[in-house]
């Protein structure tokens, strides 16, 4: 059974929560979770692949056990900043094509980038409630008794931490700058022939896969 250690890491004054395991000097794998969810979600997995991998997931600021600092000293932006250090990717449902949001989903978030407003607002507020983050567990799921309840009481109470809220309806409002950059991105796979597993669960209702078509044709 592989050990898993559990760390704090300050990185330009915040601190930082990460779970670690496997060989140092082994290839190493970078766990990246998505909203609404933290390094929790690769509990279970990151034993499995610490045989052969150094394995490290970080809860990202505003998650977890990360600090959330406020909207008004930090601004949400994740940069590559040494692409030669990726060796390959598996995006598990990612998106990086216009054609791949699903409506029904964005929409939401599409009105409150685009103003503002009190009632904007309160509709993006419900993705913070128990019961849409429990939503993002099990919908599409077949049975979902095999889906661990605690994983959406964890986030649910991280995500409910006194100004946590503003924290994320800034990474909301900050989506928008996303879609620009798809176009570098593209050429970033083109001329680096970086490897590239992308995959999706068949019921996403976020991301949707069959949206892809020829879209991702021209951009691989």
């Amino acid at each position: 059974m592989a050990i898993v250690h559990h760390r704090y890491a300050t990185v330009d004054g915040h601190r930082l929560f990460y779970r670690e395991a496997g060989d140092d000097a082994a290839p190493v794998l970078v766990l990246l979770h998505g909203f609404p969810t933290s390094s929790h979600m690769f509990r279970h997995l990151i034993p499995a692949l610490a045989g052969e991998y150094g394995v490290i997931a970080p809860d990202l600021l505003g998650f977890g056990l990360s600090d959330a600092p406020s909207v008004d000293t930090f601004g949400w932006r994740l940069a590559l900043g040494k692409p030669a250090a990726v060796t390959a990717i598996i995006s598990q449902n990612g998106n990086a094509y216009d054609a791949g949001f699903v409506e029904s989903f964005w929409k939401t978030v599409w009105d409150y980038q685009s103003a503002q407003t009190p009632e904007a607002e309160a509709a993006v507020r419900q993705f913070f409630t128990l019961e849409a983050t429990r939503w993002q567990y099990v919908t599409g799921v077949q049975d979902q008794t095999l889906v661990d309840p605690e994983s959406w009481f964890h986030d649910y109470s991280l995500l409910s931490r006194p100004g946590n809220d503003a924290v994320q309806l800034a990474l909301f409002r900050d989506y928008a700058t996303n879609p620009p950059l798809y176009p570098r991105l593209h050429e970033y796979f083109r001329a680096t022939r970086v490897p590239l597993l992308a995959v999706w669960g068949r019921g996403d209702q976020i991301f949707g896969p069959a949206r892809c078509g020829s879209v991702c044709g021209r951009s691989t």
